[in-house]
């Protein structure tokens, strides 16, 4: 069941609204200052923020802004008998309000403001969720792609010592040639995401391999591990074989 916090300073009013809304089935939670409003949004979870323009301290765009902080998915709603239309236009174009609803306002139309806004949040959500979703395949494609290609490469980075400016170690560096994961954070990210750590790791140490003849002895070839490598030490081992 949705959640609805009712912000208004006049407590006839905020609990008429609150009356209608829960008539319609919500459940809600009334504050009479915009203060006591963020104290219940840092502590309970809410659907829909309806607050009230013209308040004493916090105006209601105020509220609307610093609750958008502490509960971004919250719907917000603007509740006002005087619109100033630029300062409206301003804070719907900056994501402060979804809604404008304009006193007096007919129970039904209250409650028909409220369901819409709930169901243009959750499509929203849907909408959201499916692209993560995509994203996160096609990550995970680019990845396996990447692998089966020896599209993992290294570049090496001197470590030189301070004495006699000698380059005494490299460091290898995780690099790719992919357009979906451009750098070493995307693919480890996508490795993490989808449990590819250790065929990352057998890749990196193949790449690393191809290095060691062009390495002159005695410098060292240092090579980063992920943590998730540490937990098999049988399989780490076999695969830094070529690299001892």
């Amino acid at each position: 069941m949705h959640s609805i916090l009712v912000v208004d300073d006049d407590d006839l009013v905020r609990r008429t609204i609150q009356q209608v809304l829960r008539r319609a089935g919500f459940e809600t939670v009334g504050a009479a200052s915009g203060v006591e409003a963020l104290r219940i949004a840092k502590s309970e979870s809410l659907s829909v923020a309806l607050v009230d323009y013209r308040m004493p301290g916090l105006d209601g765009l105020s509220v609307l802004a610093r609750l958008r902080d502490v509960q971004p998915s919250m719907v917000r709603l603007l509740v006002s008998g005087a619109l100033d239309v630029d300062v409206m236009v301003d804070a719907v174009n900056r994501g402060e309000v979804a809604k404008i609803v304009q006193k007096p306002v007919h129970p039904k139309d209250l409650v028909a403001a409220v369901r819409e806004a709930i169901d243009t949040a959750e499509r929203a959500g849907l909408r959201w969720a499916r692209a993560r979703d995509a994203a996160h395949r096609e990550q995970g494609r680019a990845l396996e792609a990447l692998i089966a290609r020896d599209g993992i490469s290294l570049g090496l980075q001197p470590i030189v010592r301070a004495s006699d400016r000698r380059t005494v170690a490299f460091e290898a560096l995780l690099r790719c040639d992919c357009d979906v994961l451009t750098g070493p954070e995307q693919v480890l990210a996508a490795a993490e995401a989808h449990g590819a750590v250790h065929a990352l790791g057998r890749a990196v140490a193949h790449a690393a391999a191809s290095w060691l003849s062009q390495v002159p002895a005695p410098t060292q070839l240092f090579l980063n591990l992920h943590p998730d490598e540490l937990t098999d030490a049988e399989a780490l081992m076999i695969r830094m074989g070529p690299l001892r």
